[in-house]
């Protein structure tokens, strides 16, 4: 299996399974605890961070509606205590609030199980490294999981997340888009402003989810709250 990888952002660039919300898309001590932030438990009504324990629930967070739920497993290769967990997953609802904005509120993560200990890299977003990553230092392989540094920023992992959920294997270096390689960028491309290169919405997002809109204006633009349970190993 070949994986592409890359670093961008001001350096030169070497190489970034989701159902409806009915089903969903796809060191320390031993303890396993829902994440702090958010609430620890709640009864979850399926507007916030979903239903069952961890953060969000009824705690807060906007209406998901009928966008795409993605349950997804994150796993951190080095062992990792109890403290950077817990603020790992407030860096996990940070990276929510981003994807959310660039999908236009029809996509997001509903429930994440976080956990450390794990060298085997067998789950949807892998960490590689507890430190690192701010400018550079993630890959994907489309359709399969993404990798990133422990400090990634919020733009790199949407940039890896489009690879991730769209199928899409190529850059887009050509104009203003997540899949490109500079910072503050918070939308995917589409043809109005993607003259040159492949848009990331006409050519692939709506081929995968052609019953999402582009432009999709009447969303809440308040992200769902992710529902984060931690396993620390």
């Amino acid at each position: 299996m070949q994986v592409r990888k890359h670093l961008f952002f001001f350096v030169i660039i070497a190489a970034f399974a989701c159902l409806p919300l009915a089903v969903g898309c796809g060191g320390g001590s031993k303890k396993k605890s829902p994440a702090s932030s958010g609430g620890s438990t709640g009864s979850g009504t399926g507007t916030g961070g979903g239903t069952g324990t961890g953060s969000g629930g009824n705690g807060g967070g906007g209406n998901a509606g009928t966008a795409v739920a993605c349950d997804e497993t994150w796993t951190v290769n080095p062992d990792a205590d109890q403290a950077w967990l817990e603020a790992f997953a407030n860096k996990i609802q940070s990276s929510q609030k981003l994807m959310w904005r660039g999908v236009e509120g029809q996509m997001y993560m509903r429930n994440v199980d976080l956990h450390d200990n794990d060298p085997q890299q067998s789950s949807g977003v892998i960490i590689t490294h507890l430190t690192g990553g701010s400018s550079g230092g993630g890959g994907s392989n489309p359709g399969q999981f993404i990798w990133l540094r422990g400090e990634y920023l919020d733009v790199l992992f949407c940039h890896e997340w489009g690879h991730y959920k769209f199928i899409r294997y190529a850059e887009e270096y050509s104009c203003k888009c997540l899949l490109g390689s500079s910072f503050g960028q918070t939308a995917y491309c589409d043809a109005s402003n993607c003259a040159v290169g492949e848009p990331c919405w006409e050519t692939y997002i709506l081929k995968k989810y052609p019953n999402w809109k582009h432009p999709n204006s009447g969303y809440d633009q308040t992200a769902p709250q992710v529902n984060i349970t931690i396993d620390n190993r």
